[in-house]
């Protein structure tokens, strides 16, 4: 990456320490043959659904995650059931590019949202 900054002009920024990667879309998690995750509908207005089912017992966190990387929602269940289903209610969110962060012990996995 090559930006302008500083009095002396253009910088090369320093490597990355770690890979990221983004999932994106209604898959499976990564390394899990057991679990699934939904976001829908993308786009929206107002709702938007998140279904996640899974066979063995886990730690689910879900984050909604604005363009400037705050924090807007946060839950964390102690899933034991074999379907988790919300509905989360945006309507009072501005409109824009989320992302929603699914963690589980198997993995993090990224949802682009789309908030018209």
């Amino acid at each position: 990456i090559r930006g302008a900054c500083g009095t002396n002009g253009t910088s090369w920024a320093s490597i990355f320490s770690q890979q990221v990667e983004y999932i994106l879309g209604n898959t499976r998690i990564a390394g899990d043959n057991h679990s699934l995750i939904e976001i829908y509908p993308n786009p929206t207005r107002d709702v938007v659904n998140v279904l996640f089912k899974s066979e063995q017992e886990q730690l689910l966190e879900i984050q909604l995650v604005n363009t400037l990387g705050k924090i807007m929602y946060q839950e964390v269940i102690d899933f034991e059931v074999p379907t988790y289903f919300n509905s989360l209610d945006l309507s009072n969110y501005a409109r824009g590019m989320y992302l929603i962060k699914v963690k589980t012990t198997e993995g993090i996995q990224y949802h682009k949202l789309n908030l018209q």
